[in-house]
């Protein structure tokens, strides 16, 4: 970092920036290149306590008639992206209106007129200039730039685009003409209209993921963009935290003489059915040890899933399903309240390296996977006894962000549950997916190499500062 020691308060709002940002020895990497590295905490998870140095915020509370304006962006640009493209996927990531309470109604019937009123790009402008004239108006814009003022901090990086509770404290960095930065946090996001945090700079994945930046926001220029890649893959390339395959399995008293496969679960409303899918696996694993192998499924659930769905199948297979949870704790009642504990990258690093495959509904898991050399296989088909049978799988990869794989073959598929014993037998065999084509797809999702991250960060926080 060029010039005189800066200062980089990083905004944190939820569990997902806790893990990306603040396990991944960002702090080290500042300390060596004489940058002070703050985060300013806007969660329940105390930093200090892992030794950094934080900040923490006022209790963040947005203007009554943010969610509707926020509510109304989200509907129109989404009604944009579909005249633009023709693709009628984009109706299927609006979320049914829901009427509880005279409150709820209210806001909805407003949010309904706002969508009415500003139905172009003209429009999407107007109700994004007037959810910034709310938010200054909060007591929260008030403390954030007292705690700006006082400070001053050279930049504000924000984890994440989608949090309106980030959008106070990035007005009063840009109020105060501090640079700010947001970080595009997930590979699915920008289809779905949820840049709710506009900043002067922007980080995401890849090139692609700029491409897809630049078209879906018109406003926003080239020279604002960079790619840095995400730091969520970064762990896996730390061999330290890996253990032999023996003390993995004893430390979770599983029996390490077993070929385990990793059903990876997704959140409730992406797979409401993947217990059905997990009941078929582990007919198919009960069959194949019968007949002399010795498997069994390594089942991690998606981390914000605290739900009882997976009991009765957990209770029935007890023989072949062995869950090992992710280590996320529940501090609220909402996603944006459940935290991870650092040692769940390592888990994760340790799930990867000591399965030998991976099974799930469309997840960046298979990313984690072949970061070890683990093939990954997609479940495509509906099961027989669905939990939600409304919810049908062809959706799912119909869905923006599969269109960026290279080919069909850069994962496994299992289009029916009679594919499991195929999949596992080769698997098993060595006659596994072409890793090549999961290799362009990873390649093609985030800018490589993955250990290069941090310095890429830090490389472009300079360019931003002089």
């Amino acid at each position: 970092m060029s010039n005189s020691k800066k200062e980089i308060w990083f905004l944190i709002s939820d569990g997902l920036g806790v893990r990306n940002f603040a396990y991944n020895g960002l702090d080290h990497f500042a300390t060596d290149l004489d940058v002070n590295l703050t985060y300013w905490n806007n969660t329940v998870f105390s930093l200090e306590s892992l030794g950094l140095e934080e900040v923490q915020m006022a209790t963040p509370r947005n203007h009554p008639l943010s969610d509707v304006y926020k509510k109304a962006i989200k509907e129109v640009e989404l009604t944009n992206f579909f005249k633009i493209t023709e693709n009628p996927v984009y109706n299927t990531y609006r979320f049914p209106f829901t009427y509880k309470g005279f409150k709820s109604q209210i806001k909805e019937w407003l949010s309904k007129g706002l969508e009415f009123t500003h139905k172009d790009q003209k429009g999407i402008n107007s109700l994004r200039e007037k959810i910034k004239d709310l938010e200054r108006g909060t007591d929260y814009y008030k403390s954030c730039y007292k705690q700006l003022s006082e400070h001053k901090p050279d930049l504000i990086f924000n984890s994440s685009q989608r949090h309106i509770t980030s959008l106070a404290p990035v007005l009063a960095a840009q109020d105060l003409n501090i640079p700010t930065v947001t970080f595009i946090f997930s590979w699915d996001n920008l289809p779905k209209a949820t840049l709710v945090v506009e900043a002067d700079y922007y980080f995401v994945w890849s090139d692609y993921m700029k491409e897809q930046l630049l078209f879906y926001h018109p406003f926003i220029k080239e020279e604002q963009v960079f790619v840095t890649g995400t730091p969520q893959f970064g762990w896996h390339v730390d061999s330290s935290t890996i253990l032999s395959r023996d003390e993995f399995f004893h430390q979770f008293k599983m029996d390490s003489s077993k070929k385990y496969i990793c059903f990876s679960g997704d959140d409730v409303t992406t797979s409401p059915n993947d217990p059905g899918y997990l009941r078929d696996l582990a007919i198919t694993v009960r069959k194949l040890n019968g007949q002399g192998q010795n498997l069994g499924i390594l089942f991690r659930r998606c981390p914000v899933d605290f739900s009882d769905r997976f009991d009765k199948v957990e209770q029935e297979f007890k023989d072949v399903i062995f869950p090992l949870a992710p280590k996320w704790t529940k501090m609220g009642k909402d996603w944006n309240f459940i935290l991870p504990e650092k040692e769940d990258l390592a888990l994760l690093s340790n799930v990867c390296e000591h399965s030998e495959l991976v099974i799930n509904v469309g997840s960046s898991m298979v990313f984690d996977f072949y970061c070890h050399s683990k093939p990954c296989y997609f479940l495509n088909y509906n099961v027989e006894q669905p939990l939600n049978p409304n919810w049908k799988i062809e959706k799912v990869y119909k869905y923006i962000h599969f269109e960026s794989m290279p080919s069909k073959q850069s994962v496994g598929w299992i289009n029916q549950k009679e594919d499991f014993e195929t999949v596992i037998l080769d698997s098993l065999a060595g006659k596994s997916i072409q890793k090549d084509l999961t290799r362009s797809w990873f390649e093609k999702i985030n800018v490589q190499p993955v250990e290069e991250t941090n310095q890429r960060f830090f490389s472009a926080f300079d360019t931003i500062l002089n």
